[in-house]
């Protein structure tokens, strides 16, 4: 009971479940053995090569991107030291008279007991 890829066929129940099983997974190796799958992502995966990321690797990696970030602290020291203030502020900060604090209520400036 072969079929041709891509046709379904429904078994009777007096197969055998093992049949069955071969079946479906025969049908699932015709269907990613052709090119035009219909899943290209995932026979892509199982295809694809991987290999973990070696120690030595893993080290660069780390060591360029702790030199990125101090970098950047720098560089983010370095501008917020030598912004300039809008003057526009400066100028009315330095206009401004400070507000005395009106006294609690029941105390008096001055009195000692």
């Amino acid at each position: 009971m072969h079929s041709t890829p891509g046709q379904y066929t429904h078994f009777p129940s007096s197969l055998r479940k093992e049949q069955h099983i071969d079946h479906h997974i025969a049908a699932l190796v015709d269907l990613l053995k052709r090119p035009e799958s219909h899943l290209p992502y995932y026979n892509d995966v199982l295809r694809a090569d991987f290999t973990m990321i070696s120690d030595d690797d893993l080290y660069r990696l780390a060591i360029f991107l702790g030199s990125v970030a101090m970098v950047l602290i720098v560089v983010y020291h370095f501008f917020e030291v030598n912004s300039q203030e809008d003057s526009a502020l400066a100028a009315k900060a330095a206009k401004a008279t400070p507000v005395q604090q009106t006294p609690a209520v029941g105390k008096t400036l001055g009195a000692t007991r």
